[in-house]
């Protein structure tokens, strides 16, 4: 009977197809979804105050109505579940070790 928030953690390459991506991280959420877009933009806060140079962009690289597991999960718990999913660039990424900027 509660609300559930749900937060997938994936990765993006740097670079598709030519062309370069131009965040750090992604926050990938339903803009229609109020409480969605509201909790997106308190978490872009909190990771500002961690490093204020980090580009932080929602719905970036790919939209959060895109057809997956957060979409489906919309549908069937329609007012309980906020699905939020952070895309991090893997250009951080290095053998495995995150790379410091």
């Amino acid at each position: 009977g509660g609300e559930v928030l749900h937060i997938s953690v994936h990765t993006f390459t740097p670079e598709l197809e030519g062309e370069v991506r131009t965040a750090d991280v992604g926050l990938l959420f339903d803009p229609a979804r109020e409480e969605e877009a509201d909790f997106c933009k308190r978490f872009q806060k909190s990771l500002f105050k961690q490093d204020k140079e980090l580009q932080v962009k929602f719905n970036y690289p790919y939209l959060g109505i895109d057809d997956g597991f957060t979409t489906y999960l919309r549908q069937k718990f329609p007012k309980q579940y906020l699905g939020i999913e952070l895309e991090v660039n893997q250009k951080f990424i290095k053998g495995n070790k995150m790379e410091k900027r």
